[in-house]
């Protein structure tokens, strides 16, 4: 019975983890344009595709973020931050499948700078 108990007290420890991206970059790069704009835009048009994606709004870091998180698993992020009258992208994975995510959101965040 104690072996059961703990066997299953590190189940529950382990499903309870939350997968997040590396916090390497995997892509970093500047677009012109307002980074509010440039970020809501990105959202909105992602969003449409994988419904999954939420936006957070860090007014006092100058920051829009962008990201994709489903129950535990946060797949990617995308930091939109000011640079002068440009907007610095600064994206985040997790390890599987990050070139073709960087490509993805990149492709978004191209077709919303000014």
């Amino acid at each position: 019975m104690k072996r059961f108990a703990v066997s299953a007290t590190l189940a529950v420890l382990l499903c309870a983890c939350t997968v997040t991206p590396d916090p390497e970059p995997a892509a970093r790069f500047t677009v012109p344009g307002n980074y509010r704009a440039v970020g809501e835009c990105a959202f909105a048009t992602i969003v449409r595709k994988e419904p999954a994606v939420r936006v957070a709004n860090l007014e006092s870091q100058r920051l829009v973020r962008v990201y994709f998180a489903q129950g535990a698993v946060y797949g990617w992020e995308a930091d939109f931050t000011e640079q002068g009258t440009d907007t610095t992208v600064t994206i985040r994975t997790i390890n599987f499948g990050r070139s073709m995510v960087v490509d993805r959101i990149r492709a978004y965040v191209n077709s919303c700078a000014s």
